[in-house]
């Protein structure tokens, strides 16, 4: 044959040839968008039935550390694991487990550890989660970094571990914070109005005794002004408080200067009201032998110390 005639093997051969380089060349780039992007086949989420399990919570970042634990149907926090330990505000708790229980890992977009810090993940930004059972065992741990610039994804690793994920399903605002105080239960009195069953205020020169008789509110063995009744059981039920004292310090004046008790048919709540501090228009008030004390704004202490002129029908 004369040249430039391409015979069929040749044919063949070319055809093979680069049928071999497509798939070479297509494997290479699959190799590297999986390294670059390290699309999850499965959906990853590490505490999904573990979080409504978990009997306690440990929070930490750096040097500071929140822990949760369950007691039948309410949570308690205190800021180590000896305690002392006090109520937590449930609905904190609730947007925590909810947000644990959706976190969800999409992609791994680093695999260096130096990194950590850019996305928060080093030890002293990183918010660490730990969930254990009722035997202290680990059920699932995690640490938590920044928000990502879409609001909707942060950044997430495993202890131990330097991949640092793209994850949803949570913003760092749902982890809770490392404050104290943030997590405590401000409400000071735990009996919904409907319970309430009598009121007793003891003040300077006065004493209001207030007690339901089936339907009909009482105060001084008089009828009661219902309206003026409801907002007081109301402004009790819904007292809450400002900040947290501390009755040790010697700053605080321990002296009483009004108390209210009150009561429902199987329980009572006692609260011994310090007189109002000026600077701080709050007055501190203690509520629970176990709980401590709390400072409460002066304008909420004035709707409940009420007298029994300040309560009778007209």
């Amino acid at each position: 044959m004369g040249a430039g005639v391409v015979r069929d093997g040749d044919s063949v051969i070319s055809r093979r040839l680069l049928l071999s380089l497509t798939l070479v060349v297509g494997g290479l780039g699959f190799l590297w968008l999986f390294s670059q992007y390290r699309l999850v086949t499965q959906t990853q989420q590490p505490f999904k039935n573990q979080a409504e399990k978990a009997q306690t919570i440990k929070l930490a970042q750096a040097q500071r550390t929140i822990v949760l634990q369950r007691h039948t149907d309410r949570w308690q926090v205190g800021a180590v694991a000896s305690g002392p330990f006090y109520r937590a505000d449930s609905e904190r708790v609730r947007t925590l487990l909810a947000g644990l229980s959706s976190t969800q890992l999409e992609n791994v977009i680093s695999e260096q550890a130096e990194r950590h810090a850019d996305f928060e993940l080093d030890p002293a930004q990183a918010i660490g989660v730990t969930l254990e059972n009722s035997h202290a065992a680990v059920l699932a741990r995690g640490l938590y970094g920044k928000q990502a610039s879409d609001y909707l994804h942060l950044y997430f690793r495993f202890p131990e571990k330097p991949q640092v994920w793209l994850a949803r399903g949570v913003i760092r605002g749902e982890l809770g914070g490392m404050d104290l105080s943030m997590w405590r239960d401000r409400s000071l009195v735990l009996l919904a109005e409907p319970e309430i069953t009598s009121v007793e205020i003891l003040g300077k020169g006065y004493a209001t005794a207030l007690i339901l008789s089936s339907t009909t509110w009482l105060v001084g063995g008089k009828l009661a002004d219902s309206q003026k009744v409801n907002t007081l059981i109301g402004a009790l039920a819904h007292l809450q408080a400002a900040d947290w004292a501390d009755i040790a310090s010697p700053g605080i004046s321990k002296a009483v200067a009004a108390t209210v008790v009150i009561k429902s048919s199987s329980t009572a709540v006692t609260l011994r009201i310090s007189a109002v501090e000026l600077k701080r228009q709050q007055a501190v008030v203690v509520y629970s032998e176990n709980e401590g004390a709390a400072w409460v704004d002066a304008a909420r202490l004035k709707a409940i110390l009420l007298k029994p002129s300040d309560l009778l029908a007209k």
